[in-house]
């Protein structure tokens, strides 16, 4: 794969990613963080920390799922599984930390969003390479 074709696939992983979460931030996350640990959070995020967590977490799907999945010709199915195995990891470390280390954080808060991370990281792997595949990307 050349360097174009990485950056497609970044791309084709990361922009379905960041559009889904936004909306599942905006309309299931925040409402039941601001119940729990409202007094803690911030009234808006701090983007920078946003925009570093997105470019890492892409440079992660890429390597770990999308980018195994064109070059080792694996299934979709495979592809998917890399792909929710990075977002329990990622999502569980974060989830876990928090329950460990913050009053009122809950097993639910835990349940949902590395479910959500879990689910999301899959499905964003798997439509990373469809759409970069019918773009021309492949070994």
């Amino acid at each position: 794969m050349s360097v174009l074709d990485y950056v497609i696939l970044y791309a084709a992983c990361l922009l379905p990613f960041i559009v889904v979460d936004a909306i599942w931030l905006t309309f299931v996350t925040a409402p039941e963080f601001r119940k729990n640990i409202g007094e803690i959070m911030l009234e808006a995020p701090r983007w920078s920390a946003a925009v570093a967590f997105y470019a890492l977490f892409g440079v992660g799907l890429v390597f770990f799922a999308a980018a195994p999945g064109v070059t080792q010709g694996l299934s979709l199915f495979e592809v998917a599984l890399r792909g929710a195995m990075l977002g329990l990891m990622a999502y569980g470390t974060y989830e876990l930390t928090n329950l460990s280390t913050l009053k009122g954080w809950t097993w639910h808060m835990v349940i949902l969003d590395a479910g959500w991370g879990t689910a999301l990281s899959g499905a964003a792997a798997v439509v990373g390479v469809v759409i970069a595949t019918r773009l021309g990307v492949s070994v």
